[in-house]
């Protein structure tokens, strides 16, 4: 069901993505860019789970999945930086191929495996970015901010789902790989950023290997919380933890709620916190 429109950042009100598209007389942003966000909410299937979700909190995952939301578009504007950056990567391919130099290349390759887990079966489905069958590198492409990518740089990889999903893609689509590395587009860089930081404005990192058989393992145990969560959510969806919500050390704000959860108005656990951190104020 995920997100069914827009809450308009003149009124406030929420409306359809069909009356932002083809109704409204005042629209906020240029319509090919609001048809850009439209098309980037993706719809999803019972018993499908992407690699890019397993990794999520199971709440977030199952508010996304059930609960009808509308979405702020200047919200999603950073979204446009990960779909830009891969806009420009496919353009390249393009010139790549028609050089005739594109064979040792496997781009935007997609799969589906069926898993059995101790909740029942699953379909875990992916698309990974580029494969390098020469160099025997698997890619993905990904836009950061500079203390992110800061942190990747220094081998500090504790807060970050990148390790995580590129082994999954590896394990179940590209196997051959024996190396893995992101290519960075850094969405905040300046000059700062690469005196304080020391980061380039588009940067080469390694990603680690995970083990294969504890990569397996983590994910059966991800998706079988997924569907125990869809089974029964009245008992087993859990609250996130400070860990899943990004709490800032200093402030305690939890970061994801407040600014990265698309469903968190339908969620009970930051609707309270909300509410709590207004009568403080």
């Amino acid at each position: 069901m995920p997100a069914i429109g827009f809450k308009c950042p003149c009124d406030g009100t929420s409306y359809s993505f069909d009356f932002c598209i083809k109704e409204c007389p005042n629209k906020c942003l240029p319509l090919p860019l609001l048809l850009k966000l439209v098309r980037q909410t993706r719809p999803h299937t019972p018993g499908v789970y992407h690699v890019t979700e397993i990794y999520n909190p199971p709440k977030v995952v199952y508010l996304d999945r059930h609960v009808n939301y509308f979405i702020d578009p200047l919200d999603r504007a950073y979204v446009t930086f990960g779909s830009a950056f891969h806009m420009l990567m496919e353009e390249g391919y393009a010139i790549v191929k028609e050089m005739g130099l594109a064979d040792h290349l496997i781009v935007e390759k997609s799969f589906k495996i069926e898993l059995n887990t101790p909740d029942g079966k699953a379909i875990l489905s992916g698309r990974f970015d580029m494969a390098d069958t020469e160099e025997k590198v698997l890619w993905d492409f990904k836009t950061e901010k500079a203390y992110s990518v800061k942190l990747m740089k220094a081998g500090k990889w504790e807060d970050s789902k990148h390790p995580w999903q590129l082994n999954t893609y590896r394990h179940f689509a590209y196997p051959e790989a024996e190396h893995m590395k992101l290519c960075v587009l850094v969405k905040d860089h300046g000059r700062q950023s690469r005196i304080r930081d020391g980061v380039e404005p588009i940067e080469i990192i390694e990603v680690p290997r995970i083990d294969d058989a504890v990569l397996h393992e983590t994910v059966i145990a991800k998706i079988a919380e997924h569907l125990r969560c869809e089974k029964d959510p009245d008992k087993c969806l859990r609250d996130c933890t400070d860990e899943e919500t990004w709490r800032h050390p200093k402030t305690k704000e939890p970061i994801r709620c407040m600014e990265y959860c698309p469903a968190g108005i339908a969620c009970v656990q930051w609707q309270a916190e909300r509410e709590k951190r207004e009568k403080g104020k």
